[in-house]
């Protein structure tokens, strides 16, 4: 398992950065329309990360995010919902966007195991 696994962000998809220690974050736009091969290579790091019990500690912010997009955090969600060592999950949303206030809402009324912590941007 790689110790960091970055994925720059472009005009339609968000910005990785995940640490082998288990300080994980996905920042900006979500909007393309093929996201497979980009959310594969998250839910593998993720699987390494509680393959190894790592407790996770993830923040998502973002700034736009489309319906597919949705389904795969998700997933995202649904797969750090099976860690045994639990970190935590911040979810990070501007004040004027209540679509990603709400889908923070519904995370975390979905997975109350994981404790999602909604985050209001300054």
């Amino acid at each position: 398992m790689d110790s960091i696994l970055h994925i720059s962000k472009s005009p339609s998809t968000p910005e990785i950065h995940f640490t082998i220690e288990g300080m994980c974050s996905i920042k900006g736009d979500s909007r393309p329309e093929f996201l497979d091969g980009l959310y594969t290579r998250v839910n593998d790091y993720i699987q390494g990360l509680i393959d190894r019990e790592t407790p996770i500690f993830f923040t998502f912010e973002f700034n736009y995010y489309n319906t597919l997009a949705q389904r795969y955090v998700y997933e995202l969600l649904t797969l750090l919902s099976t860690q045994k060592t639990f970190g935590t999950v911040v979810w990070i949303y501007a004040s004027s966007d209540e679509n990603v206030e709400e889908m923070g809402h519904t995370y975390k009324s979905l997975f109350p195991k994981l404790k999602i912590k909604l985050k209001e941007k300054p």
